[in-house]
């Protein structure tokens, strides 16, 4: 399974923050289960080969139920929902990479993190000021997208503890 790093990386770059508490709740049953950890709190992990594969990780269904969230209970919600399914989708991911896949990975997240210039440019997240830009569109009442940079206070501190962690590790102690 990869780090919990890992997937508050992901996070960063697809949400503009990062989700650690919730990674770690996840992840708890690693502490006795192992490897086996899956089998609690990984439910899309488990529905792999029935609802999902590698090539079509996210079928409508999923999108319906994520959008449904979204509407119910709020946009904030929907995105916690969705880093949840991410995280079983990069897990089942991991399970079939070599070592040095994993490596290569591990490195090229860890490049990306740590290139602050290039996470504003692609990902539109500025960790140092703690912003991230966000599209309204027709859902949202606009009649056409609109994008603005909206403050995300916990992110300069998730970073920066992030990319200690990252900074320098050797790449096999990440994986």
């Amino acid at each position: 399974m990869p780090q919990r790093w890992f997937h508050e990386g992901v996070d960063i770059i697809s949400w503009g923050r990062s989700y650690w508490r919730l990674h770690k709740k996840k992840d708890r049953a690693s502490e006795s289960l192992g490897y086996r950890h899956r089998i609690v709190g990984h439910p899309w992990y488990q529905q792999f080969g029935r609802d999902w594969d590698l090539a079509h990780p996210f079928p409508e269904s999923l999108l319906s139920r994520t959008r449904r969230i979204g509407f119910d209970r709020g946009g904030a919600v929907a995105e916690m929902y969705q880093a949840v399914i991410v995280h079983d989708y990069f897990d089942r991911m991991w399970d079939q990479l070599s070592k040095p896949d994993r490596e290569s990975m591990a490195e090229s997240l860890r490049e990306v993190l740590l290139d602050i210039d290039f996470l504003i440019s692609w990902a539109d997240v500025d960790v140092v000021r703690g912003l991230i830009k966000v599209t309204y569109g027709p859902q949202e009442g606009f009649l056409f997208p609109v994008e603005r940079w909206e403050a995300e206070p916990s992110l300069p501190h998730d970073y920066v503890r992030l990319a200690r962690y990252i900074r320098g590790r050797p790449v096999e102690r990440l994986i």
